[in-house]
């Protein structure tokens, strides 16, 4: 199949073997473990088993690298404000007005870090999966052919704006 337009990468591998539903609930449990246990061990932990995982698929690093620069003024940014806001425990730094907190550079860094290791398990479901084959095993789960339609549209244009980014950028 011709993956132009979409971001299946094709490899062969028992990741990309897998049943669409069954990688899709993965990442729902995966999902349900990083919110409702704020762990910095057990993010780090998912965030280990996905790389691991994305590594089994034989997906190019330059994937794995994609992810981690497209968040990256997240990971930046959620931390440094998480601090400026907190307020709890003594100030770290003084910088005229602003302090920042060390535990609430912490607490930003573990939300940081769950919002990357969501990102990553929904990216491998993305990448390890054709197109046809997803959409199929959303309509098995009966999932109404409306969304279904709909999420298969917002799929196509996520590599068009990637690539319209990418010539603007330039």
């Amino acid at each position: 199949m011709n993956n132009q337009g979409t971001l299946y990468v094709p490899r062969e591998s028992w990741v990309h073997r897998a049943d669409p539903r069954v990688k899709l609930l993965l990442v729902a449990a995966l999902w349900a473990v990083l919110l409702l246990r704020q762990s910095l061990e057990i993010t780090l932990a998912v965030l280990l088993l996905l790389h691991a995982l994305y590594l089994a698929a034989r997906l190019p690093r330059e994937k794995i690298g994609f992810i981690w620069k497209a968040f990256l003024p997240m990971l930046i940014l959620i931390p440094l404000l998480w601090s400026l806001f907190s307020g709890v425990g003594a100030p770290l730094h003084w910088l005229g007005f602003l302090r920042l907190y060390p535990l609430g550079v912490l607490r930003g860094v573990m939300l940081a870090l769950r919002l990357v290791s969501m990102a990553f398990a929904l990216f491998l479901w993305l990448f390890t999966t054709e197109p046809g084959i997803m959409l199929v095993g959303l309509v098995k789960l009966k999932i109404p052919y409306a969304w279904v339609l709909v999420f298969s549209m917002a799929l196509h244009y996520i590599p068009a704006v990637q690539a319209l980014y990418r010539s603007v950028s330039e």
